[in-house]
């Protein structure tokens, strides 16, 4: 829901965008389907892990790895202006600054990633957010009741629309729980499950 729901509800993407997402965890790799799903022409997926693969099986239609690549600059080589929309899924304050630093005119950012209680702010280029009337949001829960989204998810998810089963890269038994949690921060997984 929350990545979905950054999509659809928050940003309210509409058919023919431009869309990033940076950190391609369960959140960003649901943000991808959010964008597949509204009819985005381009979706820019963006991890420090290789994960080019498992993005393009979600819908997008470029990859950049931020450990050998600028992420910044890395967009306006494919779009030549930036995009409509970015996803920080992940919440690091760099991270959410270059995704501000990422969309064009009057273009979208949605933190859908939890930044730490210790952050308390980001760099922002105040006169170009003011002057490219550009727009920044926070999302929680993808911006709308689960009691709305889960049944709507669950839907599509029985109809093909949207992938659920393919999140799940890994599964844990609970004695390997310390092993799931550094597989989970090494970025090796979309989502690890511990099966009791």
């Amino acid at each position: 829901p929350t990545g979905w729901g950054a999509v659809v509800n928050t940003a309210g993407a509409e058919q023919g965008c431009t869309g990033l997402v940076v950190g391609l965890g369960g959140v960003g790799m649901s943000a991808i389907q959010g964008l597949k799903s509204v009819g985005a022409r381009l979706i820019i997926a963006a991890d420090c892990v290789d994960k080019e693969e498992w993005a393009r099986s979600f819908g997008a239609t470029h990859f950049i790895n931020t450990s050998k690549q600028d992420l910044v600059e890395e967009v306006y080589k494919i779009t030549g202006i930036g995009v409509d929309y970015a996803f920080e899924c992940i919440g690091l304050g760099h991270l959410q600054t270059q995704c501000i630093q990422s969309i064009h005119k009057g273009g979208h950012v949605v933190f859908a990633g939890v930044a730490s209680i210790e952050q308390k702010g980001i760099e922002v280029d105040l006169n170009k957010l003011t002057l490219y009337q550009q727009h920044i949001h926070g999302t929680c829960y993808g911006g709308r009741s689960p009691f709305e989204m889960v049944p709507q998810l669950l839907g599509m998810y029985q109809a093909g629309k949207i992938k659920f089963d393919e999140l799940i890269t890994k599964e844990y038994k609970l004695e390997d729980i310390n092993q799931a949690y550094e597989d989970m921060l090494a970025g090796r997984n979309i989502c690890g499950v511990i099966r009791f």
